[in-house]
């Protein structure tokens, strides 16, 4: 029987907690996660951050599609980094359906407490 030999807690902790490169987060107007670091030589770096289908992503400056971005097995996002200034940029832009879907369960719910206090109402009388 083969082993598994892939960890994903190990690989998190690799990726988020034991990674060497010193990066400076911060939020911008947008709501996006920046984070800007100096890069000593041009080598690819892994960054502390997990990209997703809907992510919406710059690095130094430059638009890339989620699915241009390189992210490890577990979706740490891989960039190759120059030397000198660095800086990546992460946000999340939702889906259509996603939006539609969540407006619709607003609306459910109104209905049901609406409903909810008719009922109450009538048993009042």
């Amino acid at each position: 029987m083969a082993k598994n030999s892939f960890k994903p807690y190990r690989a998190n902790i690799k990726a988020t907690f034991l990674n060497n490169i010193k990066v400076n987060k911060s939020v911008n107007q947008q709501q996006h996660l920046v984070l800007s670091w100096q890069g000593n030589q041009v080598r690819n770096v892994i960054l502390p951050v997990y990209k997703y289908t809907h992510s919406v992503t710059t690095f130094n400056h430059k638009r890339i599609s989620s699915r241009g971005l390189k992210a490890n097995i577990i979706g740490a996002v891989e960039v190759k980094q120059q030397k000198g200034a660095n800086i990546f940029e992460i946000g999340y832009q939702p889906s259509y359906i996603f939006k539609m879907v969540s407006i619709l369960t607003a609306l459910a719910w109104l209905l049901v407490l609406a409903r909810s206090l008719q009922i109450i109402m009538v048993k009042e009388k």
